[in-house]
């Protein structure tokens, strides 16, 4: 299954990189309403990929990437800011490793 290969890749990465960190957040969480249907991705600083996860109707999924510093750097720092206001409990490594974990165990026992 693919989402199963998805987060054994995820639960990888952030055992391996102590960089590389993600957060799961309530959908109702204030500062986070009006961007939930999009991904975004800073790359070492350098470029930004953002992602429609939700387009409205009759839109295609649709991709952006850039590498205009100034964009980039907008986003940066709204990452930064995003994630000061986001809860401890929501970005501890260790339970977010054994929350997927314990999500992939879930989803290999149904196959």
């Amino acid at each position: 299954c693919d989402i199963a290969e998805y987060l054994r890749n995820v639960i990888t990465l952030l055992e391996t990189y102590d960089k590389y960190n993600i957060a799961l957040i309530p959908k109702k969480a204030y500062f986070i309403r009006d961007i939930c249907n999009f991904t975004f991705m800073v790359k070492e600083r350098q470029a930004v990929v953002v992602m429609v996860n939700e387009p409205p109707d009759g839109m295609k999924a649709t991709i952006l990437y850039t590498e205009e510093p100034t964009v980039v750097n907008a986003v940066y720092n709204y990452f930064k800011d995003t994630w000061e206001h986001i809860a401890p409990v929501h970005k501890d490594k260790r339970e977010i490793i054994k929350w997927l974990q314990n999500q992939l165990s879930l989803m290999e026992s149904q196959f």
